[in-house]
């Protein structure tokens, strides 16, 4: 039931403030609703013309508007005591901004908010034209659930939706629900949502209790069977909160309270009614009592996993309840697909057995055709010794016969075509049927294609840190697509560190402890980098040790090329010989006295002594 604020509220009371040069007139408490709306109308003329009020609840009042600026039609939500607490004026804005902020196509969306001229807060939203999932529910035949499926995992999309930016609804039901002309969702009523901070869900004990005044819109021809929402110590609606919710414990709210409301809105799609019935329905719910629940479920003739998840919802422990309105979402949409392929199932075995009925009716059609054979056989016989006029008489039996005949090969042909149809629509869906499981087939091996590539590309990563080029080229050669059955796996990491792994050749240094890099980095065996210079030599025959020690690098520079002659013991450039094409190789002689470089065509020559 909807509970107004504690105390009684004062008379109405006329003021007549000035806003931008017009006198307009303000109600507090109680004021006729056509002076209040006459007086709204005032107040935002300037863009919201007020219209019928189509909900009402303790904190604010909704009304019907247009907005002359984007000429629509909008819902306008404000305040509904001019002396309400700063308090409720607060969690009016908080609930402006968490709606606002959750742009899902199954929540309203928030379109302005502001202050009307005497300082009460308003929002306009989406104005949604429809009925209320409980109404559609209470007047359907019987407890028929499978349309109200689809319903059910929008519902549950908005939630993950809204639990994945860590908003939590807290008041979930099916008079919060509307679904419009064209069956769309909308997850209505934010009023009691809450943002999860990083402190674990725990709420500010004094926001909640001073909260008295607080409850969101509600349909005034809602009963007071328990679905209406209680406000103040007791947050949400006593049929389908959770028993942490109930109990008021507020450290243990989080996303699986939202969970046990899916869970509830699937109790009343299945059974006709809320997890918590008859009297006392706040003890019920706070202890868990839910033993009557379950009997109902058993008992509803769903399917039995669509139950299993309605329990799973339910639990009274909330630890058993799945973690999220998106593990549900998936749930109930793995349960959805399943269902439509049994079906398809049942339709190709109804057709089989069709096609079989069909065939025994035509064996029949064959022996009745060999009677009339037989009878016909007899007649002729007959016919030999008889007179001429029993000769026309048999005559005329044939007719019979023949036309009787000639029907029953028109029955067949009939049944033959109907036969073929009926085999093509079997081939058909047996096609559709391979052509889902093969690309389920697909995203399966696709998932598995991916891991694998993302998996190797970080071993990649910490081969290249531990200075294992082999196993890098190892590694990204799994992921090439003649490995994978043709899949294309390689992004641009795959290349870059394919890149790295052809340019990082290496040659050991004969006559030290070094080992040299094509990266023009000298390490020693101890595992000392010793940075030379920076360049990036093509090959690793661009590279080259003498005897004594000495290092010769080819390397490319912005307009020529030229020999490096390098002492990697003192770090220090010993000789340059410049060139205008970079070698594609250098060699020290055995002896260390020659250089020798395969510059184009041709070999060249050098005395490391003289350098000529």
């Amino acid at each position: 039931m909807n509970l107004d604020p504690v105390g009684t509220p004062p008379a109405p009371q006329i003021a007549s403030p000035t806003v931008a040069g017009t006198v307009v007139q303000t109600f507090d408490g109680d004021a006729p609703a056509h002076a209040t709306a006459a007086a709204l109308a005032l107040l935002i003329a300037g863009r919201y013309e007020l219209r019928e009020k189509i909900a009402e609840g303790g904190m604010g009042v909704v009304h019907a508007a247009f907005d002359r600026v984007l000429t629509r039609e909008v819902a306008l939500k404000m305040v509904k005591n001019l002396s309400a607490s700063e308090n409720t004026r607060r969690r009016f804005n908080e609930e402006s901004r968490i709606t606002g902020q959750l742009q899902h196509p199954a929540i309203p969306p928030v379109h302005d908010c502001g202050e009307l001229p005497d300082g009460r807060p308003y929002l306009a939203m989406k104005l949604i034209k429809g009925r209320t999932l409980a109404q559609i529910l209470a007047d359907r035949a019987g407890l028929d659930y499978v349309p109200f499926l689809p319903i059910f995992e929008q519902i549950c999309q908005a939630i993950a939706y809204a639990h994945d930016r860590h908003v939590i609804h807290r008041d979930l039901k099916p008079n919060n629900v509307m679904v419009g002309a064209f069956g769309e969702v909308q997850v209505m009523d934010w009023g009691l949502a809450k943002v999860l901070t990083n402190r674990a869900a725990k709420w500010d004990e004094d926001e909640e209790e001073t909260r008295s005044d607080v409850s969101p819109l509600s349909d005034p021809r809602t009963g007071t069977d328990g679905s209406d929402t209680m406000t103040g110590a007791l947050i949400g609606t006593t049929a389908f909160i959770p028993p942490e919710q109930a109990a008021g414990a507020k450290s243990q709210i989080d996303c699986r309270s939202d969970v046990f409301g899916l869970g509830a809105i699937l109790c009343v799609i299945l059974t006709g009614k809320p997890p918590y019935v008859g009297p006392d329905l706040k003890l019920q719910a706070s202890r868990g009592k839910l033993d009557d629940c379950w009997r109902r479920l058993d008992a509803c003739g769903a399917e039995g996993e669509l139950v299993a998840l309605a329990k799973r919802c339910l639990a009274a422990d909330s630890a058993d309840r799945p973690s999220d309105g998106g593990e549900v979402a998936r749930e109930i949409a793995i349960f959805r697909r399943r269902s439509e392929e049994r079906a398809r199932r049942a339709e190709l075995e109804r057709v089989r057995s069709w096609a079989k009925s069909v065939e025994r009716t035509n064996r029949r059609h064959w022996l009745r055709w060999l009677s009339v054979a037989i009878i016909a056989i007899l007649a002729i016989a007959t016919t030999v010794s008889a007179t001429f006029g029993a000769v026309a008489h048999f005559k005329a039996a044939d007719a019979r016969v023949q036309k009787r005949l000639a029907q029953e090969n028109e029955n067949d042909a009939h049944a033959q075509s109907r036969i073929a149809k009926q085999r093509e629509l079997e081939a058909t869906a047996a096609g559709k049927l391979a052509e889902t499981r093969a690309l389920e087939a697909r995203a399966s091996s696709s998932e598995a294609f991916f891991r694998l590539n993302v998996s190797n590309l970080r071993l990649t990563q910490q081969a290249w840190k531990d200075g294992r080029v082999e196993r890098m080229s190892e590694l990204l050669n799994e992921l090439r697509p003649e490995r994978l059955n043709g899949e294309e796996m390689r992004g641009f990491e795959w290349h870059y560190w394919d890149r790295l792994t052809n340019i990082a050749a290496f040659t050991i240094n004969p006559t030290s402890n070094h080992l040299r890099s094509k990266a023009l980095q000298s390490w020693d065996f101890e595992g000392r980098a010793i940075r030379i210079r920076n360049g990036v030599p093509r090959t690793r025959n661009q590279v080259a040790y003498s005897k004594n020690g000495h290092v010769a690098i080819a390397v490319a520079l912005r307009n020529a090329s030229e020999i490096q002659i390098w002492s990697p013991i003192d770090h220090k450039q010993l000789h340059a010989i410049r060139l205008t094409d970079l070698p594609r190789s250098v060699v020290f002689s055995p002896d260390g006295t020659k250089l020798a470089a395969a510059i184009g065509n041709e070999a060249k020559v050098w005395d490391t002594v003289t350098m000529k």
